[in-house]
């Protein structure tokens, strides 16, 4: 469902489906920092083109979706449907939240005209009903079909409407690579509904009082960090117990992986040599190639020099350019020069 402002700032207000998967740490897409980033900014976050086209594809798909869900069960007369809905959220617990796509009703609760505007109570209700789309890559997490085989973030969506709702069970509708139908059905699990819970309200605490969660070693927080950091002191800060501990740890972790690295060029180099001048060779463990990359590379600084010169630019000129281009100087992390001894 195409979300409205209205449903973007009560997003903003606890957490919902999409977010509780990040949250819990089983999203590959998203991570806790970005869920407590859009949580605690008043800026709207711009989607790259790639990603609108996308979700927007979702959302045109999903009534398509639904359609053919409630014609393989009998159609109308037979399966009730409802939705969608704006986004809610649970009296109990204002910050848990809530968008469901579609309800399965009992037969008698409604007739054909009947819509309601808000999530029915769940007295009415036989069992959710959310449809997710996946290309070619995110279709491959989608498991057999009549399972509950399903990417753990759609699990952790469905336990959380289910817990919101007190309903217990859910039909998941995949439509795969653009043109394949699958049905999944999730039990209701209290236990993960507990966990997530769990989880849910301490990090609703974490957002309430500004504080962020902790490093996880991902793409998502080092872009935190950058932008969290940009600006710096020019002090050392003083020595800590707990940093000392850390430390210590990236020291070894870093000899680790150069001994690691040595370990993989050696072997690289064994498997290259033995392949020689073909292309490849056939293992046990699969085909390895070691060919050339006919596109070779884009060497971008012969590419600048060569613009300057077929427009007859001096080289103050293209050192101006240059400078007027150079963003801000970034953060490097740099570890004491003895740490390369450690062999």
């Amino acid at each position: 469902m195409a979300l409205s402002l209205a449903d973007r700032k009560k997003r903003l207000t606890g957490i919902g489906g999409s977010d509780i998967g990040a949250i819990a740490g089983v999203n590959p897409y998203r991570k806790p920092i970005d869920v407590w980033q859009e949580k605690t900014t008043t800026l709207d976050v711009e989607r790259d083109p790639a990603s609108a086209f996308r979700m927007r594809v979702g959302h045109e798909l999903e009534p398509l979706a639904a359609s053919e869900y409630q014609m393989r069960h009998g159609g109308r007369g037979v399966c009730h449907l409802d939705g969608p809905f704006s986004t809610e959220s649970v009296s109990a617990r204002p910050w848990h939240l809530f968008t469901v796509d579609r309800v399965v009703l009992k037969l008698e609760c409604k007739d054909d005209e009947q819509e309601f505007s808000k999530v029915p109570d769940p007295e009415l209700i036989v069992k959710l009903l959310e449809i997710k789309t996946a290309g070619r890559w995110g279709a491959r997490a989608f498991g057999e079909a009549g399972t509950d085989d399903l990417p753990f973030h759609v699990i952790a969506q469905c336990a959380w409407y289910m817990s919101a709702l007190n309903v217990n069970e859910c039909d998941v509708v995949a439509i795969l690579n653009g043109n394949e139908y699958r049905e999944y059905q999730i039990q209701r699990d209290r236990k993960l509904e507990a966990h997530l819970l769990e989880k849910g309200e301490e990090f609703w605490k974490m957002v309430q009082t500004k504080t962020p969660p902790d490093p996880d070693g991902s793409a998502s927080f080092s872009r935190f960090l950058k932008s969290r950091f940009a600006k710096t002191t020019e002090l050392i800060t003083t020595e800590r117990s707990d940093v000392n501990k850390w430390a210590e740890q990236l020291r070894t972790r870093r000899f680790e992986r150069r001994m690691l690295e040595r370990d993989i060029d050696l072997l690289e180099q064994r498997i290259q040599f033995a392949i020689g001048e073909d292309d490849g060779i056939d293992t046990a463990e699969g085909c390895i190639k070691y060919k050339l990359d006919r596109r070779g590379r884009v060497r971008m600084g012969k590419v600048a020099s060569e613009l300057a010169r077929r427009l007859q630019l001096s080289q103050q000129q293209f050192n101006e350019i240059q400078n007027e281009h150079r963003g801000d100087p970034p953060r490097r992390f740099y570890v004491p020069a003895d740490w390369s001894k450690d062999e």
